[in-house]
């Protein structure tokens, strides 16, 4: 069974109001986004601009290395999104962790040139705990790829860190199954009803 791993209430507020302010828009009454997920809002989030803008990175990179298991051995990230918080959270480590961090790049696609392959960065040994992050989620199916590909290199424990979780209004039936059946753990930052109900000031 999953565990779910919420977010400590001292890292909400400030840090959330930052992502609203810089990575948050809503369309005009009878206009809606349409989502890489193939479903529509009338809200979009960009949550790549989190880790590029100073005032939210400031934050939220800090905040996210106090939810790193103390047994985790390596940082990982999908492109484009979660991947671009890897650097910040591998230096971050060499700072405030007795263990510094790898980091690794799951790719969506495999590399047929070069030196190919799924990833990006130094592989870890096969009995390491990996963090995968993501920047949202809604149904699951990039971070559910990542899982897939990440267990098919012959890593067993994974903990998915979502910085916003979008998947109630979503079918992420299957993410979640997964995650089950294997026993990761989940750990939401926020959630999107957080962010939509935060009251700039």
């Amino acid at each position: 069974m999953t565990e779910i791993i919420n977010c400590p209430d001292l890292i909400k507020g400030h840090l959330l109001g930052q992502i609203k302010k810089h990575c948050f828009d809503q369309k005009p009454p009878g206009q809606v986004y349409t989502l890489k997920s193939g479903g529509t809002s009338p809200y979009y989030l960009d949550l790549r601009k989190a880790f590029l803008t100073p005032d939210v990175s400031k934050l939220l990179i800090p905040s996210i290395s106090l939810l790193i298991p103390e047994d985790c051995d390596c940082v990982a990230g999908v492109e484009l999104g979660g991947a671009l918080a890897l650097p910040a959270l591998t230096y971050h480590s060499t700072l405030s962790n007795t263990r510094p961090l790898n980091s690794l790049v799951v790719r969506k696609e495999q590399k047929k040139h070069g030196a190919g392959g799924n990833f990006a960065g130094n592989l870890p040994s096969n009995n390491s705990h990996i963090l995968l992050i993501e920047d949202t989620m809604s149904t699951g199916g990039s971070a559910l790829k990542a899982m897939q590909v990440l267990i098919q290199q012959g890593y067993k424990k994974i903990t998915l860190l979502v910085v916003v979780d979008r998947s109630a209004d979503f079918n992420s039936s299957e993410c979640v199954a997964f995650m089950d059946d294997y026993n990761f753990d989940f750990i939401p930052m926020f959630s999107f009803k957080d962010v939509i109900d935060y009251q700039l000031k």
